[in-house]
């Protein structure tokens, strides 16, 4: 019997300042199957986007040491491959969301939000690349 061959884990890195918010985002993906690093700032988080190179990046934009807006504006500058980014937020402003449109961000999410939505948000983004 031809066994098939099973797809690669997909990788996921979590940048979120917030312990209890970056644990339950941990645990709800890793849950999932998804092999799961995390960074409690931006500036942690890009180095470890740039060494890792995760196939997904869920990043609250009010980081600390480096905001998402910083960090997306890295790697979309000096990245060599393309990165799905996916935003946490707990301020939902047009100019904000525009902004994050602007840099090519996958997805935005406002806080509070249901982790079902996020994980199909997750899957759904990653079935696109």
């Amino acid at each position: 019997m031809e066994s098939v061959p099973e797809e690669p884990r997909r990788t996921i890195l979590v940048i979120d300042s917030d312990m209890n918010a970056r644990a339950a985002l941990v645990a709800a993906l890793s849950r999932a199957g998804y092999d799961v690093i995390a960074a409690t700032n931006g500036g942690l988080g890009l180095s470890m986007a740039e060494s890792a190179r995760p196939d997904l990046i869920i990043t609250d934009l009010v980081a600390a040491r480096r905001s998402g807006f910083l960090v997306i504006e890295a790697l979309r500058t000096h990245e060599e491959y393309p990165t799905r980014i996916i935003v946490l937020t707990s301020v939902d402003s047009e100019r904000g969301r525009q902004y994050a449109e602007d840099l090519g961000v996958d997805a935005y999410m406002t806080r509070p939000f249901l982790m079902d939505d996020l994980l199909a948000t997750v899957k759904r983004v990653l079935e696109d690349s």
